[in-house]
This record gives C-alpha cells, structure tokens and sequence, in this order.
C-alpha cells in the first residue's frame, strides 16, 4: 500500500475494516504518513458503535455499511470535492502568507510605518516604525489622543480637517498630506508624508481607516538647503549684474578652460566706444 501511495497521487482511498492483513485503521495510519489530503472511507459489515466512532475520530471521513452501499458513490464524489476545496483552500492560504511576507518585507525595506483605525471601536494600531515617526517606543500603547498629541500645533488643525474630509463618502474616502510631527517622548520634530484610505460600508459608515507613514525629513532638509542656495544665487546674480552696471572700471569675467566671456561691465563697453553702453 505504501509503495501504490507513492506512486501515484489518489482522489480516494476505500477501505474494509477488517481485512486480514490491512485493516482500516492501519489503512487509515498509512494514508495520514504520506501527509497528502486523501479522502478515507471505511466500507465494512457492522463493526458496534465504539468501533465506528474511534474510526472516524482517528481521521476516516466516512463510514458505510457494506449492505448499504447506494451511499458509495455520492459518498466518494462528496469527499473528493471536498479534498479540492480544502486543497485549493491552502493553496490560497499559503499563496496569502508569501503575499503579507513580501509585503511586511518590502514595508520594513522602505521603513513605511503603517495604521489601522477602527473608528467603531477606536482601537488603532500602528507598526513600529509608524510609532518612531511620532518619537514613541516600539511598545507604547497608542490612541487618536496620541496621534493628536503628536501632531505638530501648526499642523494639527489642517491634518485633523483632512481625515475628516476622508470620512465623508463623497470624498472616495482619500487622504494623502504632509505634515510635521513632534516626539512625544523623543522631541524630535520630523517630516512626514502620510495616505490612506478610508473604508466604508454598504450603509455608508465608514469602518476603516487604514494607511501609511514615510520619514521624509532629510528630504524636507534638502529642499530647503537647495531652496537658500538658490536664493543665494538668485542674490548673488543680482549683485553681480548691480556691479557691473555701476562699477567704473573695464571689467570682464571669463570662465572655463575655454575663457569663455560670461559678462562685461558697462564701463567696458564704453571704454570700448561699444553702443550698447549707451543702453
């Protein structure tokens, strides 16, 4: 019997309780080693309750009495569509699990801290990096009055109206903004951009709040680093171009290993009786 279940995959085992060699629970043992999901059901004369029920309890999915085998064929059909069921079952099960893991890989990869708001409950729950983005340790326990606490005070108003415009059905349920927040046990200001989305029912409530949090402080730094140092150069030009229309000297400024002639005085053009110093 080992050697028959390893060479081919079956849809069914059928089984006589008391065959002189292979009975049914030694059958029933032999199946279950494999570790295959293979149907077991028993076919024998009247075997007393206890028997019956021991057989069933140890992992056979059916019992029938051979005087009564009009059962046999609905039976089998019964349990090999329920073999697929709860094959195809696991398969979605563990195609699930591979899915959450590149998720919860790809979430931890990218440091995304994420939330889950019932607002029926209240209950909120956030990952560890989504309590780090507000200055929390990764075992403090959180609430909206955390999440409220933690918003910057310039920002808490603006951000507080945009989850309320989320919870209105007619808004798609879309929230998406940037925002400051303050370490409550940290008192570390960073930036933040923050989606989600809420959820609703048929009846219209919403029952889920559900997004994503993203560090985007260093980002914040280096747009207002390169904001000054345009500033700067925008500040630097205009006093360049101020100097050369007023300095009374012939000046020339070359750049490059081509010397190429970036700008002249005005003096110069007149030193040079050139007409666009009269301009």
């Amino acid at each position: 019997m080992r050697a028959a279940l390893a060479e081919n995959l079956w849809d069914v085992v059928i089984c006589d309780c008391r065959l002189p060699q292979c009975n049914a629970p030694v059958a029933l043992k032999v199946v279950q080693e494999t570790g295959e999901d293979i149907p077991f059901i028993v076919v024998s004369e009247p075997m007393g309750e206890e028997a019956a029920v021991e057989i069933m309890r140890t992992g056979a999915h059916d019992y029938l009495l051979k005087d009564n085998l009009t059962r046999l064929q609905p039976a089998v059909a019964r349990e090999i569509r329920e073999a697929r069921i709860r094959r195809a079952r696991r398969e979605a099960e563990a195609a699930l699990r591979e899915s959450e893991q590149r998720l919860a890989l790809a979430i931890d990869a990218t440091e995304l801290g994420t939330f889950d708001y019932d607002p029926k409950t209240g209950q909120m729950l956030w990952s560890a990096f989504a309590k780090r983005n507000f200055g929390l340790r990764a075992d403090a326990p959180i609430s909206y009055g955390t999440f409220l606490r933690g918003l910057h005070p310039e920002d808490r108003e603006r951000v507080v109206a945009l989850i309320q415009n989320a919870f209105r059905p007619e808004s798609g349920g879309h929230f998406a903004t940037e925002h400051r927040t303050v370490g409550i046990d940290d008192g570390i200001e960073r930036w933040l951009s923050a989606w989600g989305r809420v959820v609703f029912g048929s009846d219209g409530r919403a029952f889920r709040f559900v997004g994503v949090s993203l560090d985007i402080t260093e980002r914040k730094r280096g747009e207002r680093a390169l904001r000054h140092a345009l500033a700067n150069a925008e500040e630097g030009r205009r006093t360049l171009q101020a100097m050369m229309e007023h300095i009374p000297l012939g000046l020339t400024i070359v750049d490059g290993p081509d010397l190429k002639v970036r700008a002249r005085s005005r003096f110069w053009h007149v030193l040079v009786g050139d007409s666009r110093s009269q301009n």
